[in-house]
């Protein structure tokens, strides 16, 4: 990639703050344009990059656009604004956890605009994707993936081709289906033991001796002991992932009997005035929502 291209990044949130910098320290020009707030934006602004002011402007200003924006309705009106507006030869990297089918969509349209458009779905936290050991799943042209190498290379340490357009969105889709149903069954126990009395220390201990121990219920028994709750990731947008693995996998007439207890459980988290709070704090939700049961 030429020194002289310049990368738009379309929603500078936390993600897309870590992934700024990245590209910053790799001597990228780099223009942004805010998600929810200027927080993020005015961060990196202060590192060297440039206020986009909106997307159309950013489209207009940039060679290479990437996408890092909530999924729904926020990421199909960014993606709509986002194609129409496309020159030949522009290149577009979506970041977002989105719907497969509708990635693939949009890839077509840009393809028709002859730009092109993949999606590298990230598969770990910000902290990792700030340095630079991020997990990529891309969907998208062989042709198209190594046309923006230089770009994906800067925040991933490996990156996994997943086949076409939409693809990398899919096996992430999978991936958090696994880790936020692993993640709610946890908590769902960790309050469950709070509310009887047991202790925690030895429960986590147990878990942590048991066939299923991992990272993800380490992270929830420390959090529910501790009270200290990592920020990186909030209830509500796990809540919507999860919806988004439930549509595609209705779509395809699959059945969901688990991800759609864990959906719920998230649903309660947000219900119960938690929307914006860490993952691990589902562990209080459900303990509330125990003891309110009990009067």
């Amino acid at each position: 990639m030429s020194e002289r291209e310049k990368i738009g990044l379309i929603g500078v949130g936390r993600m897309g703050e870590a992934i700024g910098l990245r590209l910053l320290g790799q001597g990228m020009s780099v223009g942004g344009v805010a998600h929810r707030n200027r927080t993020r934006l005015d961060a990196l602004i202060a590192a060297g990059a440039s206020d986009d002011g909106d997307l159309t402007r950013s489209v207009g200003l940039r060679d290479t656009i990437l996408v890092c924006v909530t999924s729904g309705a926020p990421l199909e009106v960014v993606m709509s604004e986002l194609v129409t507006n496309l020159r030949p030869g522009q290149r577009v990297i979506d970041c977002s956890t989105g719907d497969p089918d509708r990635t693939s969509y949009w890839a077509g349209i840009a393809e028709s605009r002859q730009a092109m458009l993949i999606d590298a779905a990230i598969l770990h936290s910000t902290p990792q994707t700030r340095a630079g050991n991020a997990v990529l799943l891309v969907g998208g042209a062989e042709k198209h993936v190594a046309a923006v190498r230089d770009v994906l290379d800067a925040f991933a340490k490996t990156i996994i081709h997943a086949g076409g357009p939409g693809e990398g969105q899919r096996l992430k889709l999978f991936s958090n289906a696994l880790v936020h149903s692993t993640l709610a069954l946890t908590a769902e126990l960790a309050a469950h033991a709070r509310s009887r009395g047991i202790d925690l220390d030895r429960l986590h201990e147990v878990f942590m001796s048991a066939g299923a121990a991992s990272k993800v219920v380490d992270s929830v028994m420390t959090a529910a002991k501790s009270g200290e709750h990592n920020p990186n990731a909030v209830i509500v947008n796990t809540m919507n992932a999860m919806k988004t693995y439930q549509t595609m996998a209705r779509r395809q007439n699959v059945m969901t009997p688990v991800t759609d207890g864990a959906y719920t459980a998230y649903r309660m988290g947000v219900g119960s005035g938690l929307r914006d709070d860490p993952i691990t704090r589902l562990v209080d939700a459900l303990a509330e929502a125990n003891d309110r049961l009990k009067t």
